[in-house]
């Protein structure tokens, strides 16, 4: 949702770099906390300069190649291999404990049927579909955790549709066994009388014009922009009319924006909200996580869990930015969008969930598109440790193109609830 110049939109692939001396394949961690296995043949270094080492039978899959790169993801190679027709993948992880399991996948083939396969493991099991994950040539990520009680894990593959195939297995020690389970650390039922503002001791407005030359509303914390609506929704809107701001600055448009006053980490973390988006070309509505600064955007960080643009009613776009490289000003985005029947036609539940390494993006529950450490530029950071803030907005313009005539005020961005567990 930071403004964000044309080009940031152009994806560059960049080969990650092999190793330079060969290591004996093995599907053991080297230090007992995590390993890496890909279906390759020589060791691989990604983009974020982790090891992976070639699977060798641990992936019991025959081996067939993606012939073309893909796209959104600097380290293309760790996909280009896969283990087709896996019946189990065995992995060393060395000591007890609790881990954070990674599939990386990818689909290479216009099929008639979506590819869809169930995975098991101790206390898990899932079905995984590949195309919803994010189509062809597009890189796919699952994760989720599991309690290792010795010091091997095994991960058994069903078919359901099409044969399954994996490019690499990725699994992190995240502690011991016997954690606190997962738990809701925030969430807001927006209850409260109509027009009364959201909680002052959870919320906060942002005010104003100047949120980039291409936006064109000035946020105010007035109950016509940000306001409950007296039937457990958060109603920001978006009207046509002139206002002046307190610098004096005039504008034709007013909207609203709102920021959580605590901020949250995003790693080991679902985080969901029942959004109503509205319908109209220009409207830019905006689920999203704001890295607290300092340092400035985009060192700071930025998840954008649920963006639309006017301009494409029919997509959903998920994104993660950060800086290029350590100290660059530049902003690298990677994302995955979801195509639906029209979204402005109901309330739906937006959300993402983070284990190690990997954001996942999902609407009313099913995964539409993920982006992992391997994915992001190399040298790049991976921020999701830093405190952030949730963001809740309805910008017009930017990324939501030129108003339309036919575009329809008030307009209403509506939100239920929203939760954060970890």
């Amino acid at each position: 949702m930071t403004m964000r110049m044309p080009w940031l939109r152009m994806m560059a692939l960049a080969l990650a770099l092999p190793l330079p001396a060969l290591v004996p394949a093995t599907a053991s961690a080297r230090s007992g906390d995590s390993v890496r296995i890909y279906a390759g043949s020589t060791p691989l270094r990604d983009a974020a300069g982790r090891q992976w080492r070639p699977a060798g039978s641990a992936l019991d899959g025959r081996r067939s190649r993606i012939r073309r790169p893909l796209d959104i993801t600097h380290t293309p190679k760790l996909y280009e291999t896969l283990a087709e027709g896996l019946h189990h993948a065995r992995l060393r992880v060395g000591r007890p404990g609790r881990y954070a399991v990674t599939l990386y996948l990818a689909e290479s083939r216009r099929l008639s049927r979506p590819r869809t396969f169930r995975v098991t493991a101790p206390g898990v099991s899932q079905v995984v579909d590949v195309p919803v994950g994010g189509g062809l040539q597009r890189p796919v990520h699952t994760a989720f955790e599991v309690v290792v009680r010795g010091r091997s894990l095994t991960l058994r593959f069903r078919a359901a549709g099409g044969r399954p195939e994996i490019a690499a297995v990725e699994a992190e020690r995240l502690g011991p066994v016997g954690m606190a389970p997962v738990a809701p650390v925030f969430e807001d039922r927006f209850d409260g009388p109509a027009g009364s503002a959201p909680a002052a001791a959870t919320w906060e407005a942002e005010t104003g014009f100047g949120w980039g030359p291409t936006q064109v509303q000035a946020y105010t914390d007035r109950p016509e922009n940000v306001a409950l609506d007296g039937a457990g929704r958060l109603a920001i809107t978006a009207r046509a009319e002139d206002y002046v701001d307190a610098r004096g600055v005039q504008g034709s448009y007013t909207s609203g924006r709102i920021e959580s006053r605590l901020p949250i980490t995003l790693e080991r973390t679902r985080i969901e909200a029942r959004v109503r988006v509205p319908p109209g070309a220009g409207l830019w509505p905006v689920f999203w996580a704001s890295g607290v600064e300092p340092p400035a955007w985009p060192a700071s960080g930025e998840l954008d869990i649920m963006e639309f643009s006017g301009l494409r009613p029919r997509l959903l776009y998920g994104f993660v930015h950060g800086p290029q490289r350590r100290g660059s000003p530049q902003a690298y985005q990677n994302g995955a969008t979801a195509q639906r029947l029209d979204f402005a036609a109901a309330t739906h539940l937006y959300g993402i969930r983070t284990e190690p390494g990997v954001v996942e993006f999902t609407v009313d529950g099913h995964r539409y598109g993920s982006v992992s450490r391997a994915d992001v530029p190399r040298g790049a950071p991976w921020l999701l440790a830093r405190p952030y803030r949730l963001v809740f907005s309805l910008a017009l313009g930017g990324f939501g193109g030129v108003i339309a005539p036919g575009t329809a005020f008030p307009a209403r961005m509506l939100v239920d609830d929203v939760s954060v567990w970890r």
